[in-house]
Formats: structure tokens, C-alpha cells, sequence
């Protein structure tokens, strides 16, 4: 059967591992000076590296060859080495189940030179499992080495944080995850226009396997669909959409507000990250307003918001954020299009008045 392309071009070394140049050079770092810190935190957005790169660094760190690629057979068999312990904290999360997994803890590693645990979305443990790690980060054996990993890391205390080596995966940028995506294409001798791998790039979120997911996705219906039909069917059109709002909004376009609610509902649309599309928009059209520096690289269409008022976008803004609120409770399309009518007559009301 063949691999979807996410798994296929998972990283095993850190020479095939792509982007994150700081983690990068601790990993070089630790390994020359062969003294390596206790306690590690990895903490960055979905599909950015984390658990990819704890397995390559535990992998080289437990090897007795110090090795950074080697087909020994410690690494060869890593996946099956009692010393590493992966562990998913969601469904792990109560203080009895980290007291569990840390009952052998005490006991010196069997086939390698560390005893290795990693623990994956950290943020998910309850606050009494947090206490529990506290102690373990103050007491841990010096064959024992720890590695939290998060998405989420402000949910994490500070006291576990301060007690760890902070490591941080930045996203990829539409240019990185393109350059990888066409790398990946030109491999696997598929075709996609490079209009649509652009857009793949930029819908992402900074998440190469996301963008590879999504190219799985296109690979599958490319034989069934048009380029169309598997926009409509990604969710390519949020980006576009989330635009189209905030023009219709700001400038009291109602024909064009109803008229583009009712071309794009029945698209798989993407309510959160509209959202979350709209309030990135309109926090750079309240940056271009008040400095007139290029802060970013805007664009001539943002000359079109000079003459709307600041404290409107704020009270929009203000409203926005209910909004995304109200839709991370209840993910429905009747709540995301009510929202949208709200915001839309709670602006335009207020403008007006005044």
C-alpha cells in the first residue's frame, strides 16, 4: 500500500530534518559536548517538528556511538528500547497515570546510555499531575532525561518551565513550506500547478504536515475533481472569503455581504480559521492606520482603509473576538453565519450613529 507522503517523508536523522536551525545547533552542540540538560521543553505550532525531532534526539543521545546517522543496532531497533518512553499526556493526563509511567524511573536504563521519557501536548495534564512533574523535574536521576512537548505552551506552569531547557519550533513561512512541497512533488513525479501548491503553502498555517496532508488530499481527487471543485472541497476559499467579509463590513456593502454568504455556504469553510483570517486583517489595516510605516510589507489595497475611523476598527475588533469566542463553544454553520450578520450590523449601526 503506499504511504501517505506526511509519513513517508517523516524525518529519522537530523540531516533529513528540514527547517529549525536552532534546534538544529543544540542538537550539534549537545552532542560535541557530550553534557546534555536534564529537562527539555519543545513548544511551537502543529507540524512544526517537536515529537519528530525528540525521537532523533533521543535516538542519538542513547546511542553508545554518539552518533548523529547510524544503522547500529541500538538505533536500528529504537522504536522497540524499553529505555524511551513516549507518552500522549491527553489521554495520560491524571497524577495516577504520570505515577505510573515514572514508577520505574528509578531503575538504570537496560540497553542505552539514558533512560529517555517524552512527553507529548504537556499542557493537557491536570494540575495535580503537574505537581507530581515538578518533583520529578527537581529529582530526576542524572541517567534520566526528560522531554515535555506543547503547542500550548502559556497552559503550561511557569514553575515546570522555568525548571526546563526551552526549545522553540517556529512555523515554516509560505516560501519554506512551497520550496518543500515542490522538493517533495518533483520526487514523487506528481503534478500540481503551481498556483494551487501556492495556495496549499498559504493555507497550511505554517504546518508542513498539514501542507502535505493537503497534498495527499489533491493527489487523491485530482482524478475526480477540477482544480475548482477541490478548492471548494479544501477550504482553499477561506483565505479569499475572510477578505471579501471584511470589505463588505467595513464599507457597508450589504447586497455584497448576503451575496457572498450565499456563494460560499455550502464550501467546506473553515469557521475558526476565518475568523482568525479577519481579525489578522484587521489588526494589520489598525497597524497601518497608526503608524504609516512599513511595520509589514503592506500592500497599495490597504490605502482603501484610510478613511475609516480607528476607534470603529476597535469596536469591530472588540466584537470579533466575542465572536471567536462563541464559535470555539458551538462550531456550527448557524452560529458562524449569525456571527457574521452581527458583526456586520453592530459596525454598521454604530457608524451611523456617529
Amino acid at each position: 500500500m503506499r504511504k501517505f507522503l506526511y509519513k513517508k517523508y517523516r524525518p529519522d536523522n537530523i540531516y533529513n530534518f528540514y527547517g529549525q536551525n536552532i534546534a538544529r545547533c543544540f542538537f550539534f552542540y549537545f552532542l560535541k559536548q557530550e553534557k546534555f540538560p536534564s529537562s527539555y521543553i519543545f513548544y511551537g505550532k502543529k507540524g512544526t517538528g517537536k515529537t519528530t525531532f525528540s525521537r532523533i534526539f533521543s535516538k542519538s543521545i542513547m546511542c553508545y556511538r554518539k552518533c548523529k546517522y547510524c544503522k547500529c543496532k541500538s538505533c536500528a531497533n529504537f522504536k522497540n528500547n524499553s529505555d524511551f518512553i513516549e507518552v500522549d499526556s491527553a489521554s495520560n493526563r491524571k497524577v495516577e497515570d504520570i505515577s505510573h509511567i515514572f514508577s520505574n524511573v528509578y531503575y538504570k536504563p537496560m540497553f542505552s546510555k539514558y533512560k529517555i521519557y517524552v512527553l507529548d501536548e504537556v499542557h493537557m495534564l491536570s494540575k495535580h499531575a503537574f505537581n507530581f512533574m515538578l518533583n520529578m523535574l527537581e529529582n530526576c536521576p542524572y541517567y534520566v532525561k526528560l522531554i515535555l512537548i506543547t503547542s500550548e505552551v502559556e497552559k503550561v506552569p511557569s514553575t515546570v518551565i522555568s525548571r526546563c531547557f526551552k526549545i522553540f519550533f517556529k512555523a515554516f513561512n509560505d516560501k519554506q513550506i512551497y520550496k518543500f512541497l515542490k522538493y517533495i512533488l518533483r520526487t514523487e513525479k506528481i503534478f500540481i500547478r503551481k498556483s494551487l501548491i501556492k495556495e496549499i503553502a498559504l493555507f497550511s498555517g505554517g504546518s508542513i504536515r498539514d501542507a502535505l496532508v493537503n497534498i495527499d488530499y489533491v493527489r487523491i481527487l485530482g482524478n475526480y475533481l477540477s482544480i475548482n471543485g477541490i478548492k471548494k472541497n479544501l477550504g482553499l476559499y477561506n483565505r479569499r472569503f475572510s477578505c471579501s467579509i471584511i470589505y463588505s463590513i467595513l464599507f457597508d456593502l450589504k447586497k455584497n455581504f448576503y451575496y457572498i454568504l450565499k456563494k460560499n455556504i455550502n464550501f467546506s469553510l473553515n469557521f475558526s480559521s476565518i475568523y482568525n483570517n479577519i481579525l489578522k486583517k484587521v489588526n494589520k489595516i489598525i497597524i497601518y492606520k497608526s503608524t504609516n510605516k512599513i511595520i509589514f510589507n503592506f500592500s497599495k489595497n490597504y490605502e482603501i482603509f484610510s478613511k475609516i475611523k480607528l476607534c470603529s476598527l476597535f469596536n469591530f475588533r472588540k466584537n470579533l473576538v466575542k465572536e471567536i469566542k462563541n464559535i470555539s463553544i458551538f462550531p456550527y454553520k448557524e452560529m458562524f453565519l449569525s456571527g457574521l450578520i452581527r458583526l456586520y450590523s453592530l459596525y454598521n449601526n454604530i457608524q451611523d450613529q456617529n
